[in-house]
């Protein structure tokens, strides 16, 4: 397992690392994190024997999207970026008064 903060990385960087990470182990599982101004990605990869014992990198990534405020899907193996333009500490709160 694979899991860091990348400082300053875009979405195209952390999928250039998680890939050069992939052929590094055969077997691994990685988790990237990054935020530039307000918005924060996080990448997910999967090596394929992990996806044959049933992770899905997509489902791991939405997962961990939603603990900052954002979505995600994709592949098993390789999901879209989850994102939100402002980390969720400091959006507004949305509770209704009254």
């Amino acid at each position: 397992m694979i899991a860091t903060k990348v400082e300053g990385a875009s979405a195209d960087d952390l999928r250039v690392l998680a890939d050069q990470l992939r052929k590094l182990a055969p077997s691994v599982a990685i988790a990237l994190g990054s935020a530039v101004e307000e918005r924060v990605t996080v990448i997910v990869a999967l090596s394929s024997d992990l996806v044959k014992r049933g992770l899905h990198a997509g489902k791991i990534a939405g997962e961990a999207a939603k603990l900052v405020g954002g979505g995600g899907g994709g592949s098993r193996t390789w999901p879209r970026p989850a994102a939100r333009t402002r980390p969720a500490s400091t959006r507004p709160s949305r509770r209704r008064q009254g």
